[in-house]
């Protein structure tokens, strides 16, 4: 997986990351609804708090939220 930046947005593979179309085991999720401009670097960091291994399911849901807000904000 390539993970990119630029002004336009954080990308993963050379495509433009929707938070809102998102593929998980099979399951998508897709609209067309505009989104607010994120922050890639602050994104990133949210997310990299769920991936340590000492990370409990409270603060998995608690990484997810931050992110979350950070993408609605």
């Amino acid at each position: 997986m390539k993970i990119g930046f630029s002004k336009g947005g954080l990308t993963f593979n050379s495509k433009k990351f929707h938070p809102l179309n998102m593929g998980i085991k099979g399951y998508e999720i897709e609209s067309n609804e505009a989104i607010n401009s994120v922050d890639a670097v602050e994104l990133l960091e949210a997310l990299s708090s769920i991936k340590t291994k000492k990370a409990t399911k409270l603060d998995k849901i608690k990484g997810l939220k931050e992110a979350m807000d950070k993408m609605n904000s």
